[in-house]
């Protein structure tokens, strides 16, 4: 058996063998203003990140944004050209 040296390190790959569920990701959506700065944020979860960009497309399309996952900037929206 395997020996672990860091407990918090390992437990997402072991939660499948003990049964655990493991917890979502977490993003955040920056809404901008026409300056870039932020006007309003976000917070929810999804499966993984090629689904976080799906739904902003699908759902948020033209509006000048920002997704976050963590300390990560995954993409940039831009606003629609009027």
């Amino acid at each position: 058996m395997r020996q672990i040296n860091s407990p918090a390190a390992d437990t997402a790959s072991l939660n499948p063998l003990l049964g655990m569920e493991t917890a979502m990701p977490e993003y955040r959506v920056y809404f901008l203003d026409r300056h870039s700065r932020i006007k309003r944020t976000v917070e929810f979860e999804c499966s993984d990140d090629e689904r976080a960009i799906g739904m902003i497309e699908e759902h948020m399309a033209g509006t000048a944004m920002e997704l976050w996952r963590g300390d990560s900037r995954l993409r940039e929206f831009a606003a629609k050209q009027e």
